[in-house]
């Protein structure tokens, strides 16, 4: 089964990374660091079924050695989504729907981005984890953390001039 929801392109808005140098590869037990992972949604103003995600990700390995993680990474990786113009979907499972799959989405293209980009880095290819953004969302509606936000969509998003 195809899915109404469509994306119709992504901009890697920031990408940078460093190396961590109390990263060991040898230990079996290493010290982890934190990954901070946000996402900011929007809808058009004048085009209710565009939509844009933004996933904002920051990895902090731990200064201690031996560090879990090898890099110190930031991403911002912005995507932009519409329906097929026949799907009968209320706005509000649209939005549902744009949220978590356009966040699993974005997560995908960066963890292979990040992943191309260290491959030729000291320590090697670096794999983002994982992020259970059902979790993330469903913590975000009970106010127990502020990951999830709003922001404004620009125009080359919503198709207006």
């Amino acid at each position: 089964m195809n899915s109404p929801l469509l994306l119709n392109n992504y901009f890697v808005k920031e990408l940078s990374y460093r190396s961590n140098p109390a990263y060991r590869a040898e230990p079996t037990l290493r010290n982890e660091g934190k990954i901070h992972c946000s996402v900011e949604c929007g809808t058009a103003l004048n085009a209710p079924d565009h939509f844009m995600v933004a996933l904002v990700l920051t990895v902090e390995p731990s200064a201690v050695t031996p560090a879990l993680d090898p890099y110190h990474i930031n991403m911002r990786i912005e995507g932009y989504f519409n329906f097929n113009p026949g799907a009968d979907i209320p706005q509000s499972e649209k939005e549902r729907m744009v949220n978590l799959n356009g966040s699993s989405i974005l997560m995908g293209l960066a963890r292979g981005l990040v992943a191309q980009a260290t491959g030729v880095s000291e320590f090697g290819k670096y794999l983002l984890p994982a992020v259970n953004f059902v979790e993330m969302f469903k913590n975000a509606e009970q106010g127990t953390t502020g990951a999830i936000g709003t922001a404004d969509v620009p125009a080359m998003a919503s198709g207006e001039k």
